[in-house]
């Protein structure tokens, strides 16, 4: 993958528990759009030095924490889309 410029996680429905992707200096254009991803804190986006483009479209992030946000029901589960 050392000359990979698009990459597209984005044909629908993925459910992804990890989404690393670091030093891909080659990497131009990324889209993650109509997924499912389980927790920010396993999204790591480091040293793609030369990303112009970044698409994030229709996510849904299912994460337990705590904090600022309002829990869906009692299961403390949050769901985030963006």
């Amino acid at each position: 993958m050392k000359n990979l410029r698009i990459l597209d996680l984005g044909s629908g429905h993925n459910r992804l528990s990890k989404v690393v992707l670091r030093a891909l200096d080659s990497l131009e254009k990324l889209y993650i759009n109509n997924n499912s991803i389980q927790s920010l804190s396993n999204v790591s986006l480091r040293g793609l030095r030369n990303l112009n483009v970044l698409y994030l479209d229709r996510n849904c992030i299912t994460q337990i924490m705590s904090g600022d946000l309002h829990s869906l029901g009692e299961s403390g589960r949050y769901v985030i889309y963006f």
